[in-house]
């Protein structure tokens, strides 16, 4: 399967419900989400900034404490993750039921161009990274994170 087809097949099976969110490591963010037959996703916002916002208004960003966007981000569990759309200049937009959207722009004061924004790991399948110099590549081999 190609990578156009993989990343299509993944946009089908949107909506997703949030299960968990959390800090990751620093600012980096893990976000699970269950498909309707139970099977795990992982979603980890990685090397860059990133907005949480709500009707366009920013809610937490990366360069909030840990405390405050960790209690910003758990409004997002029990809610669905409906698309997630490549923007010029923004990057990547995660986008939520209920006006909620997380948004990724690559930093390149601090990380690299190589460096991934973002993982999507379907348990067991098959990872899609995204780095801003290779935009969208799969990985079938073992994960380095779970």
């Amino acid at each position: 399967m190609t990578l156009p087809d993989l990343w299509e097949n993944f946009l089908r099976i949107l909506p997703l419900k949030v299960v968990e969110v959390s800090p990751y490591f620093g600012t980096f963010v893990l976000i699970k989400v269950v498909m309707s037959d139970g099977q795990n996703i992982n979603i980890r916002a990685l090397m860059c900034d990133w907005k949480l916002k709500k009707n366009n208004k920013v809610l937490a960003s990366s360069g909030d404490e840990v405390g405050k966007f960790k209690q910003d981000f758990h409004s997002l569990v029990g809610g669905c993750l409906i698309n997630i759309v490549k923007h010029e200049g923004e990057c990547l937009e995660l986008i939520f039921d209920a006006g909620k959207s997380f948004v990724l722009n690559e930093n390149l004061e601090q990380y690299e161009k190589d460096d991934e924004l973002i993982t999507i790991y379907v348990q067991g399948q098959y990872e899609i990274r995204y780095t801003p110099s290779k935009g969208f590549q799969k990985e079938f081999d073992q994960p380095t994170l779970h």
